[in-house]
Formats: structure tokens, sequence, C-alpha cells
């Protein structure tokens, strides 16, 4: 062919006009390639949403699906991939959203922003968003983490999702009675009290040698649990080493969240014997340890008065508790020896009251429960009332100052009642009466409570009448308190001011012996919680003042706490000065308290200073406490203690090595004082109880007594009634998951799990470990249920497992000639009664799957209003049918028809004319190099010729503009022709014309980029896979079987666990009635497969699959 010859200058201007055209186009972008998603598990609050989508590696972050993680998220916000928009709303419907592709706009609540066509990519029927897009869109943090392949989203205010999670949590504990666990949402397992149970028993005995003689006798003690006369009974009888019983204690009580004890009471927790909750009044004091009958129906959070709490509960041996409030350390402790902890009544603040107790085991175990309160909570609902009586017997003292007053052993009352009056408005009024050595005395309080949205005021009332012994006229005393408190976020203020008249006295103030008359009493209170150089700090200062009629006593303190890495600081400093005595004492302390824990170390560090008069600041004493646990079972713990002011003495030193893990504990204990010399000692402990059940005797090293426990067993529900009736038989090797974490399982046989030290009194989840079903289809009637246990009780639980069906399949949409899958179509599924059960919206794929469905009649539809919006031909409806032996319906597929004429008629293949290329991809022949499709070039430059590539094994990738063909056993693809798209007349023009000014200016291949440019910029190529006979199979080689797949949601399950490895999976049906087998990758040579064995993740192997390397099967369908 002739060219016209061209002189320099005008070949120039025409390849600058032509690049000129190029570069007014939109910038050229690849496609995004399937082989680079990865399946990512989307988390909101830790808690995971849905079951993973295909997240794009972009640049630093990815490109996450829109539409779907607004389906997860709850947003209505609609994908329409054909307009290439996204509508809706989010939160609030005020709150709009509107995404136009094709102007590169978002407007977000009121907000107009753009995007470069990167950060958001139109692919399959969705929109790909960059992930840093969400946080300027919506009211979320969006952390991207692929090497885990999650997603973690958090909200900067409260999502509908969160709402509705926390309106279930609310629920379940009010149904509960207020004493339930935000986790125990699933329906009751009730265990009926019986008349009388065998207890289950703790023994424990210690005993010492001393080097100076001063041995001690043994310490025995013996600790019962169970029920008795319908009721909780626990007894605790202990020997000290000076043979007294006065630690002893026996209760019988029950508790009922519900509030159904006693009739028209409506009790929900009744005590006899010693009382397990002190009870006290406002301006008066509380009742002395002792025993009686105590009766209340308060809920059961351990509430001693308004805006208090008391933290207590079960804590086995060798565990420690931290309680910390808005991040600061508020006290720590070990258990007791009764296998408990109590820490002291902590006052309510204003505001947000955020507790966290973090449990620490013996073998480095880690648990936390986060408790969030408001004084608002405190006050009774319109219309209700608490109330609270109570009778002891005071338990005495050992009177160390005989001339002191003191309580006597005579009965002590104790009534209290608080009412509704609206909203923000409550009354209260009680009575008390206590004996003491020098007269009884009696008080009586009313008042009026009200929280406001920005305060909260308390005031209160009180008089006291006291008849002395020695015959005096009776004193008649008086008193006034009011209370403020207020507070912003996690800052607050509480102030207090009373007045006392008439030598009134609360009973805190009458056995101290102080000689003064109490005039009032003043305090103030400033807190608060920030955050500093990217840490907590937690701060208070406190004021308080006493007035006497012999002067007043002044002390401020001011205390702060922090974190630093695993390290728990809490420093306080205070002062008091004293002018009730003829001369002023002034004094100042300061302590220091630090907490640690480091894997299986602890530490525990208190540092007390103290500074007296005109005396110089000085360290008085100190405490640490290492512990150490082993992997064994067994733990270490060392304190050391010693004085700085007094050094006679010299530090003491004690250390223990205690076993606390097996069907019996030991422990060996020593310690060395200057003083007290050297001691040894040995400890010996076992617990033992028996299951009903199973009429198994079982024995622990940790008490028992006070703890409950679960045997649990799960059964096959036939008739779906969720009660195990005659004949229903038991599953074999079930798991279970109790509480919050996971606990020891003790197998008493194949068909029962049996699982210890749960704590007592508070509702608690049970979840059944689905993976140790065997059959697939078998999935638990509830995924979670809740029980109460009791302390000595083994609780029966019988799971109810039924059979549940999943409905899978595909949308697709035909316009004219051609068919393609269908995203973002709304799918609903109807019962026999018409009523929707489930709807979703088809993925980008088109796919949709409804799972845990009962077996029955079903109709699948497109709702009307959905065909309508979308201007679709009416769909017929189609039948299914749920039944026992086929649980599945599979290849459900909606084939819709859009009224709407086709946006492009189809392109044929262009003929080889010479001037285009036309691509040819061969089968391969010996001496042939092998090429991946997906690295094939699909284009070549303009002036080339044909192109030829051979491809051995191709992997098929779900591509919307692609057709695949399974054309041999082996999913091998013998032949491929893949014809390009025609470009534009322009682009085309352009091209030929670049192309020749190129040539004439002698760089082509200098200046090969520009045919590259406008080859990047069409489209996808769609590709015909033709189906020729199967050539001889090669060597199969080697793959790594997983397990057999019942259904697509096992599939899913390893996908989500496999990380990068999941796109190696196959699916493999060797047909003849056998199972699907899930196998991993094909390998030349057994070494490779083994080689990718042992790299597999550790959470796969969790999952319970075994998995082997096999020869690569020769037969069946590999997908």
């Amino acid at each position: 062919m002739n060219r016209m010859p061209l002189d320099r200058g005008t070949s120039l201007m025409l390849v600058l006009a032509a690049g000129a055209g190029a570069f007014a186009q939109a910038p050229a972008l690849n496609p995004l390639n399937e082989d680079e998603a990865a399946i990512t598990q989307v988390y909101l609050r830790a808690t995971p949403l849905g079951d993973g989508l295909n997240v794009f590696p972009w640049k630093r972050t990815g490109l996450v699906p829109l539409g779907e993680i607004c389906r997860l998220v709850q947003f209505p916000i609609e994908v329409d991939p054909h307009a290439g928009q996204a509508k809706g709303f989010f939160i609030q419907p005020n709150r709009t959203f509107n995404l136009d592709l094709a102007t590169r706009t978002v407007v977000s609540g009121g907000r107009t922003s753009t995007f470069t066509p990167e950060q958001v990519r139109l692919h399959g029927g969705e929109l790909y968003v960059e992930a840093a897009l969400l946080e300027a869109w919506f009211p979320l943090v969006a952390k991207l983490e692929f090497r885990d392949s999650s997603l973690y989203l958090s909200s900067r205010e409260p999502l509908p999702i969160e709402q509705a999670w926390d309106r279930a949590r609310a629920n379940a504990r009010l149904l509960s009675g207020g004493g339930g666990s935000p986790d125990a949402a699933g329906p009751l397992m009730a265990y009926p009290y019986q008349a009388i149970s065998l207890p289950m028993v703790d023994l424990s005995g210690t005993f010492r040698h001393a080097s100076k003689g001063q041995n001690s006798d043994p310490q025995l003690s013996l600790g019962l649990g169970g029920d008795l006369l319908w009721m909780s009974a626990n007894v605790f009888v202990t020997r000290d080493s000076q043979g007294s019983f006065r630690s002893s204690r026996a209760t019988l009580y029950r508790d009922d969240p519900d509030g159904r004890l006693l009739g028209p009471l409506h009790a929900r927790h009744i005590s006899l014997g010693d009382l397990r909750h002190a009870a006290s009044l406002e301006l008066a004091g509380g009742l002395p340890q002792g025993r009686g009958i105590g009766i209340d129906n308060l809920p059961l959070d351990f509430r001693t008065r308004f805006a208090t709490r008391v933290f207590r509960g079960p804590l086995p041996m060798g565990w420690s508790v931290e309680l910390f409030r808005n991040n600061g350390l508020v006290g720590f402790q070990q258990a007791r020896p009764d296998a408990t902890y109590e820490f002291p009544p902590v006052d309510l603040t204003f505001g947000i009251n955020t507790f966290k107790l973090v449990f620490h085991g013996p073998h480095g175990e880690r648990r936390e429960e986060q408790i969030r309160l408001d004084i608002g909570q405190d006050l009774p609902e319109p219309g209700k009332f608490y109330y609270r009586m109570a009778a002891i017997k005071p338990q005495l003292m050992l009177d160390l100052d005989p001339g002191a007053v003191r309580v006597t052993d005579r009965p002590a009352y104790l009534a209290e009642v608080e009412a509704g009056l609206s909203t923000r408005f409550a009354a209260h009024a009680g009575l008390m009466r206590m004996e003491f050595s020098n007269g009884p005395r009696s008080y009586g309080i009313a008042g009026l409570r009200t929280v406001l949205p920005w305060a909260s005021v308390d005031i209160t009332g009180a008089a006291s009448v006291f008849d002395p012994l020695d015959g005096s006229a009776s004193e008649k005393g008086k008193a006034g308190q009011i209370t403020f408190r207020t507070g912003l976020g996690y800052s607050t203020l509480q102030a207090r001011h009373a007045e006392y008249r008439g030598g009134y006295l609360p009973v805190q103030d009458v056995t101290t012996g102080f000689q003064g008359t109490l005039l009032r009493d003043d305090s103030l209170t400033l807190g608060g919680s920030t955050f500093l150089w990217g840490r907590a700090f937690n701060g208070a200062y406190t004021f308080m003042r006493q007035g006497y009629d012999t002067g007043r006593r002044e002390s401020q303190r001011l205390s702060l706490g922090t974190t630093f890495g695993r390290v728990n600081l809490s420093q306080s400093i205070g002062s008091t000065v004293d002018s009730t005595s003829p001369r002023t004492v002034r004094s100042m302390d300061a302590q220091l308290l630090a907490s640690s824990f480091f894997g299986s170390y602890g530490l525990q560090t208190e540092i007390n200073g103290r500074k007296l008069q005109q005396d110089s600041f000085r360290l008085e004493n100190y405490a640490i406490n290492l512990s150490r646990t082993f992997d064994s079972g067994m733990a270490l713990q060392a304190v050391l203690r010693g004085s700085f002011r007094d050094s006679s003495g010299g530090p003491s030193l004690t250390a223990s090595l205690v076993q606390q893990k097996g069907r019996w504990g030991w422990g060996l204990d020593g310690a060395y004082s200057k003083s007290g010399g050297v001691s040894v000692g040995v400890r010996l402990q076992v617990s033992l109880g028996r299951d009903s059940r199973s009429r198994k005797w079982f024995t622990d090293a940790q008490p028992l007594s006070n703890m409950g426990a679960v045997s649990a067993q799960a059964f096959f529900d036939a008739n779906g009634n969720g009660r195990r009736d005659p004949g229903e038989a038991s599953l074999d090797e079930p798991r279970f998951k109790v509480g919050d974490s996971n606990r020891v399982e003790i197998r008493a046989d194949a068909k029962t799990a049996l699982y210890t030290g749960i704590g007592a009194g508070r509702d608690v989840p049970i979840s059944l470990d689905v993976s140790s079903l065997e059959d697939v289809s078998h999935q638990p009637l509830h995924p979670t249920y809740t029980i109460r246990p009791r302390g000595g009780v083994v609780t029966p639980v019988d799971y109810p497992v039924v059979v549940l069906g999943e409905v899978l399949g595909t949308c697709r949409v035909r316009r004219g000639a051609r068919t393609e899958e269908f995203a973002g179509l709304l799918v609903e599924l109807l019962d026999a009664s018409g009523r929707v059960v489930q709807s979703q919206r088809s993925a980008f794929d088109g796919f949709f799957e409804f799972r845990n469905l009962p077996l029955g009649s079903y109709r699948l539809r497109i709702p009307p209003a959905e065909i309508q919006r979308l201007r679709l031909k009416e769909a017929p409806s189609r039948n299914i049918e749920l039944l026992l032996k086929r649980p599945f319906a599979e290849g459900q597929d909606l084939v819709v028809e859009s009224l709407e004429p086709p946006a492009e008629k189809a392109v044929e293949p262009p003929k080889p004319t010479g001037k285009d290329p036309e691509i040819h991809v061969i089968p391969p022949k010996d001496g042939l190099p092998s090429t991946d499709l997906a690295r094939t070039p699909m284009l070549s430059s303009p002036r080339r010729g044909p192109v030829q590539a051979s491809l051995r094994e191709a992997r098929p990738v779900a591509q919307p503009a692609a057709t695949w063909k399974r054309t041999t056993p082996h999913h091998r693809f013998q032949r491929v022709a893949v014809a390009p798209i025609r470009p534009r007349p322009t682009q085309i023009a352009a091209a030929r014309l670049v192309s020749r000014a190129l040539s004439a200016l002698a760089l082509e291949r200098r200046m090969s980029w520009f045919s590259k440019a406008f080859s990047s910029r069409k489209p996808p190529q769609r590709a015909r896979f033709e189906e020729v006979p199967p050539r001889p199979a090669a060597p199969s080689g080697w793959t790594i079987l997983l397990l057999p797949a019942r259904n697509r949601s096992t599939v899913d399950v390893l996908r989500r666990n496999m990380g990068h490895l999941a796109k190696d999976l196959i699916v493999h049906q060797p047909g003849g009635g056998a199972p699907m087998q899930v196998l991993l990758g094909h390998y030349s040579d057994q070494a490779s497969a083994q080689q990718c064995l042992r790299g597999l993740p550790a959470r796969v192997l969790t999952l319970g699959i075994t998995p082997t390397v096999v020869p690569f099967p020769e037969q069946g369908a590999m997908s």
C-alpha cells in the first residue's frame, strides 16, 4: 500500500492533535481481576455480619461492594448497576444518599462531594468503592485487614442495627428481671427446684508447722450446695487455727428474676439464715452481719441503696478479678475461701458509669464483663414500687474496748419501700430499729428523688429516737440531706449537704466512741475521664467536711488512674485536718496501686506513705504480689510485705505452690518473718458431685458447692416442638459453649457433655457447636438458649436439633437475545399461608440463598412492587417442597425479562481482514510453553499479525461478560476462541492516524504506549469456549482432601477460613450418589502437596477436619 508523503511539521501536528483527542477521553482503567478478589468477613462491634464478600486490593487499601455493605449494616440504599447509581438513606429518612457514577458526585446527608474513577468501580452488577470513602460518606470507621481477611467496622454514632441489638439485650434483661447477662437472649430452659437433691461437696484441709513452736490446729472446711425444701442451700463449715467455728454459715435462699415468689408480694429474692446482702437506709446506716430472714423485689444486680452498687459473685480458687470504672482501676481481689469475691459499695455518678470486671485465671485465662449503669435505672417505673424487709439477730464481735458502745444480740429490723410517681420522680420511706449496749435506737426516713436529663436531686429527711438504759429521758433527733448530681459525658459532679439536730447519730457513728455531736456533713466530688497522648486517664477530687460541736474535720483526696500498656496504675494522695480535739492534728497520706498481667505472669504492688504533724513525708509499708501459672495447672504465688518506718521486724515473705487443675488439688505453703521464723504448710482440696443423668460421680480441684453445672445432650426433635418426646434419640459427641468462654468439657458418656464451674444466680447462654453435628442438614432449633444455674446443682439440658432446609438459586435477566446475571433483585420466600418468611436481594453475581428454613411448603417469587420498579415482565412464582429426605432446593433460578430494550447490540467477532487482529488460543503441543488465561495478552499492536498462545489448565473465573462451558470431566478447556470487542469508529480512525504519523516519524517503537492506551479503553473481552473432543488425560497428580460436603454452606465456611488459599478450593462430584468432596489445589508431585498441607492456617484445623494428601480424582465433575 502506497503512503502519502508527509513533511515533518505536518506529521508532528497530527501526532499532537491525536494525542489531545485521546487524552480528552476518560482515563483508562483496567477491569477488576476476579483472581485478585479476597473473600472478606465483615465485623461490626466484634460481631460478624453475613458470610463474607469479595474485596479487591487497590493501592494500600481495597475496593468493597457498596450495596453489600449497606445491606449488612441495614442501610436502605439500593444500587442500580445499569444506571450507575445508588440511592436511599441511612439512619434517618432525612439523611439521604445519592451516588451518580456518570457525574462522579455523591450527596450524603446534604453534603456534596466528588470521587475519582479509580475510587468507584462498576463490576459485576455492583459498585465497588474505596474503603476510606465509607468513612467520608457514613458515620463509620472502616479498617480493612487483608492479613486476616477481615473488614472491621465501628460507628461514630449509634446505627439502627446496633440499636436493635441493644434493644434485644435490654429486653432479655427485662424479661429476666434485670439480673440476666447481656448475651443471654435465647429462650429460657427452666429446671424446677427439688425438695432435696444430692449436694456437691467441697473438702479442704491445711496442716501447718512453725519453727518457733507456734504450731496451730489443722484448719478444716466443708462446703455443701444443692436444693433443699425447693430452695437453694449453701452450707460452709470451717474450723480455724484456734479451734473456733465462728466463720461457719448456712443459708437457704431462692432467686427469681421474674418476681413470682410469695404470690402477691412478687418477691425476687428470699434468704433464710446468714444473710448474703446487708440492707441499709439513707442517713441511718445498715444492719450488722447476722442470721435472719430477708425478702425483697429489687432487681438482682446487688443494689444496696439508691445509686450504689456492690459487685460480688463466684470466683474459683486461684482466680483474681480487677474492677474498673470509666477505664480507672477501682480495686483488685483474689478469690476468698468460699470461692467468691465482693468489692465494697461503689457510688454511681451522674452520667456514664461503665464498669468492667477483668477476671484472670490460674492458667493464663482472661475474661471480661462490661456493665453500663445509669442512675435513672434505679427509679421504679411509674405505678410500681420496690420494697425490702429484713429481720436479723446480730453476730457478736470480740470486745476490744469493754467501755465502747456495741451492738447487742437482740433482733434488728429494717423495712424500706420506694414507689415510682412518674418517669422522673420517685418517693421512698423506711424504718429501722437496732439494740445497742446503751439502749435501743429507732430510725425513720422519707424522701423524694428526681432524675432529670441534666441532673439528679435526692432530698431525704430522717428522725431518730434513742431510749437510754440508764432511765433518762428519750432523745429525739432529726436530720436532713440533699444530694445533687450532674455531669456531661465522662465528667461528673456530686455535691451533698446534711444537717443533724437533737443528737441525731447514724449507726456508724454510734459505735465509734466519739464524744462529740455531729452537726453537719458536706462532701463535693469532681470526676472525669479523658484521652491524652493516646492513653485514657481517670481522675477524681473529693472534699469532705464534718462539723461537730467541738470542732470539725476536713479531708481532701486526689486520685488518678491510667494504663501504660499492660500496666494499670492508680495513685491517690490525701490530707486531713482534725480540730475536734484541743490540739489540731494534720496528716497526709498517699497510695500507689499497680496491677499487670503478662501472659502467665501477674504482678500487683501496693505502696503507702504518710505524714503526721510536722514530720516529713515517709513511706510506711509496701506489698508485692507475684504470681506465675504453668500449663500443667500449677500456680506459684509469692507475697512480700514490709515496713519502711519500722525495720526491726524485717520483711515477711509468703510463698505457695498450688495445683488447681485436675481431679483434686494440693498446695505447699511457706512463710518467713524475722519475728515469726519459718513455717510450712500442706493444703489438700477436692470437690465432688454426681450427674443424675449418667449416674456418674466426678471430682474437681476447684470448689463446686456454690457453682453451677450443666449436663447437656442434643437430641433429634422429629416434630419440631422444642421438647423431648419419647422415642427421640440423642446425638453422639455433641459439643456446647456455656457462658462467654470455652469451658473444659467432661465427657460423661458418648451422648452427654458435662460442664462445671458456671456462675450461679444469673442467666447464662448455652449454644450448640454446629461443627460437632455429623449431618450438615441438622441445625439447632434456636441458636442460643438461656439457663439459670444454681449452686451445687447439675442442670440437665436437652438441646433440640431439627433438619433445616436451604433454597439456593440465581437471578438472571433477559434483555433481547442476551441473558446475564441480575444483581440487586429482591426475592421473597413465602410459606404455605402466604406470609413472607425471608427476603433478600441477589448478590453481585445474581446468587441468593435462604437458610435455616423449617421443612414444609414454600413459594419463591419476585414482589410485584419490584417488578414494577424495574420495569420487568411478570415473572412466574416457583413452588418448593422441603422434605426430610430432601431438605435442600438448589438450582432455583429465576429468569426475568426486561421491558426496556437492550443497551447495546451484541457485536459479532470481526472477520480477519489483515487490518484488525484475530487471536487464536490453540491446545498445547509438545514443546510449546503453557500460559494461564488470565495472563495471556488479549490484544496486540494494531500492525501485528495473529497471536498464538497455549492454555493447559485454565481456572474458570466468574465474569459477567463471559460464558463458560464445561467440556471434559477434568474441567479443562482444550480450545478457546477469543474475539475482541470492536472499538468505536472514532477510536479506530484516531488509532490509525496516530500509527501512520508515528511510522512517518520512526517513533512507533518508542511511543507504543499510544496503542496500549486505546486498547485499555475497550471493555472487557467476551470469551467463547467451544467444546472439542478431550485429549488423553495427563497424569492426574496429587491434591489435598479436606472433607466431604453436603451443601454450599460447608464450602463457604471453609472458604472464609482458608485465607489466600480460598481461591484454590475445588469441589469434586464423583457421581453415583457419592457425597461431594472439597479438595485443595492440584499438585504435580506428592511432596508439593505435603508442603502445602503443613502450611494450612491454624483456624482451619480448629473446624474439626483432618486434611490428607490423596491422588487427584480421575472421574467426576469439578467446580
